[in-house]
C-alpha cells in the first residue's frame, strides 16, 4: 500500500515533465534558425568578408553580403551598406524587421 503513493507521485512528475517539454516546443518553436541547430553555431573564428553584391547608383553605392555565410546565418542577420557620395540622398524606406543603423561621416 505504501508504494502506491510513491508511484502516483512519480507518474505525476513524469507527466508534468512531458507536458512542459511539449508546451515549450510548441509555443517557443524548435531551437534552430535557418535550418541549422543553434548549438551548431559555435564558430572558432570570424572572417572578414567582402560584399557579394555591389550596385552603383546616382548618389553612391549599395553593397550587400551573402546571408548564407556561416557568420550571418548563425547570427540571423543580413548586412547591407549604403555609401552615399557628397550631396547624395538616400530616401527613407520601411522594413518590417528590426534594423541597426549607424552613420559614419568621413572628414
Amino acid at each position: 500500500m505504501a508504494n502506491h503513493p510513491r508511484l502516483l507521485i512519480l507518474a505525476l512528475v513524469l507527466v508534468v515533465a512531458a507536458f512542459e517539454e511539449v508546451l515549450s516546443t510548441s509555443v517557443m518553436g524548435p531551437r534552430h534558425r535557418g535550418g541549422r541547430e543553434l548549438d551548431e553555431c559555435q564558430l572558432s573564428r570570424l572572417n572578414s568578408l567582402e560584399p557579394t553584391n555591389r550596385i552603383r547608383c546616382e548618389a553612391g553605392t549599395i553593397e550587400s553580403w551573402d546571408p548564407n555565410e556561416d557568420e550571418f546565418r548563425c547570427a540571423g542577420v543580413t548586412v547591407v551598406r549604403h555609401i552615399i557620395e557628397p550631396n547624395g540622398l538616400l530616401l527613407p524606406s520601411y522594413t518590417n524587421a528590426p534594423q541597426l543603423i549607424y552613420i559614419v561621416e568621413a572628414v
